[in-house]
């Protein structure tokens, strides 16, 4: 993907992470997002901590009509449906699949991909999804 695309996702990804804190009342530092499936559905919910907080939808905390169409878009056509390749990969069901995002100043998050509560491996973003 293009140097523009990537700039837009890290934007939006920057912004979640900004006001789901403010939400939490915490330092951006100690919230994670994370993306889980149910009935094959993705989802996200917020940690504090890396205690689940409640479901969230990103849409609510981006704030503009190109980060919605943009970098939220680039999120949930590509990390948010990686969840059937991921259960492949480790072997498991698609609802057993859950990915946690951990800001990263000025880059794109870290990420870590879990079976259930067990780690399984850190996610490269850049690599995984944005350097087609």
């Amino acid at each position: 993907m293009s140097f523009a695309v990537k700039a837009i996702a890290k934007n939006v990804f920057k912004k979640i992470f900004k006001n789901l804190a403010e939400e939490l009342e915490s330092p951006v530092d100690s919230v994670q997002v994370g993306l889980y499936f149910e009935e094959g559905v993705h989802k996200f919910e917020s940690y504090k901590n890396f205690k689940r907080e409640r479901q969230i939808d990103l849409e609510d905390y981006v704030g503009t009509v190109v980060d919605l169409s943009g970098g939220l878009q680039v999120i949930e056509m590509t990390i948010a449906q990686s969840g059937p390749r991921y259960a492949k990969e480790i072997g498991c069901t698609v609802d057993e699949v859950k990915v946690i995002f951990k800001n990263r100043d000025g880059d794109l998050p870290l990420a870590v991909l879990m079976r259930g509560n067990e780690k399984v491996r850190n996610i490269d973003i850049n690599a995984e999804f944005l350097s087609n």
